[in-house]
């Protein structure tokens, strides 16, 4: 017998055993202690299925069924607590650790289903763990063998007297033919399961190994699939490239339409990116530095008419604003430096008797 079948044997032993003490416990008149005691040891399974035989006719009945639903609680904190921490253990990579609280959990609570499905979803992940381990293994040992097989051989070959020598030369030749033949069945397995990444790793390494009609039939068939892959792919990325670049002019001459010259600017920045998607990008940057020097020259000159009229302000508003089409634009900075000045000078004669002669135009 398994030890998985030999501890779900004793489990259900356990089961029977307790169902026929707790009818004898169920009508003890001391039973409260008896559960409180249990329960210390946390055995709430056998308090539970004590106290859910307990009839209505027992003079301590009530305090009985508090107890009961006391015991629930507790058993379902400790149930909660033990999984936290077997997932932990199993995180951690200590799996025997994990399995030990699972069966103790399960003596304590035999009837557990959270208990029992956990266990069995740890089976399963140390299955899937183990044979990660051995894929990793066999992969190092592909490896590896291709460096070590030929230093073997060739220290065989220069003592033919060597018995050890022989036999490890023997056995290295026997290991290359297996791993080749494990290798390429799980590469044929990833290749079916359209692992591709996987499936090149696997079958390069026997390839590498023992080069053969069979690996170098998967081999050009891995190759072929991955190149039909990369083709899509770059397909997908051109048409997607080409449906940004769309996107991005579109929004560009709606802006430019509007006069939101700067937000348009960032456009034409962005389309930069798919310049092959946007052969006359040139054209439209010419354009549109045209049209900025045209609204600059008007902001100026709508500055100067509010400056005119001493409406400095308005004047510097007017040509702060047009300064994010051209940052570096003389004639606006220009402007800005010298309205700065005559606002600086007013804020310091505002409360003074004195006259400011404003700078000419």
């Amino acid at each position: 017998m398994t030890k998985i079948g030999w501890l779900r044997t004793s489990l259900l032993c356990a089961s029977l055993l307790f169902a026929g003490c707790a009818h004898y416990y169920a009508v003890e008149s001391d039973l409260s202690n008896r559960v409180n005691r249990w329960n210390g040891k946390k055995a709430y399974g056998k308090s539970i299925s004590t106290l859910e035989l307990v009839k209505q006719s027992n003079d301590n009945y009530t305090e009985l069924q508090t107890l009961l639903e006391k015991t629930k609680v507790l058993a379902s904190v400790y149930e909660k607590q033990l999984l936290t921490e077997a997932d932990k253990l199993i995180q951690g990579n200590h799996w025997q650790q994990a399995l030990n609280l699972y069966d103790s959990g399960l003596a304590n609570l035999p009837n557990s289903y959270p208990f029992e499905q956990a266990r069995n979803s740890y089976y399963k992940k140390r299955k899937q763990h183990t044979e990660n381990l051995r894929r990793k293994l066999l992969i190092a040992e592909g490896r590896s063998l291709p460096y070590r097989a030929p230093l073997i051989n060739e220290i065989a070959k220069i003592n033919p007297d060597n018995n050890a020598a022989q036999e490890r030369a023997i056995a290295i030749t026997h290991q290359v033919e297996d791993t080749t033949k494990r290798l390429l069945k799980l590469g044929k397995t990833a290749l079916k399961e359209n692992n591709n990444n996987l499936a090149m790793e696997y079958l390069t390494l026997a390839n590498h190994l023992s080069p053969t009609k069979d690996t170098a039939s998967a081999l050009k068939k891995i190759n072929n699939r991955l190149d039909t892959i990369a083709k899509k792919k770059k397909q997908f990325i051109e048409i997607k490239q080409k449906s940004r670049a769309r996107q991005l002019l579109s929004q560009y001459n709606e802006l430019f339409d509007k006069k939101h010259y700067a937000e348009a600017k960032e456009r034409l920045e962005q389309l930069h990116t798919y310049r092959e998607e946007t052969p006359d990008i040139s054209q439209l940057e010419i354009k549109l530095e045209q049209a900025i020097m045209k609204e600059i020259q008007s902001s100026i000159e709508q500055g100067q008419r509010y400056y005119s009229k001493g409406q400095f302000e308005e004047a510097y508003h007017t040509w702060r604003e047009s300064l994010s089409l051209s940052p570096n634009n003389a004639a606006l900075l220009a402007h800005i430096e010298r309205v700065q000045r005559v606002l600086e000078s007013l804020r310091r004669l505002n409360n003074t008797g004195q006259t400011l002669e404003f700078p000419a135009e």
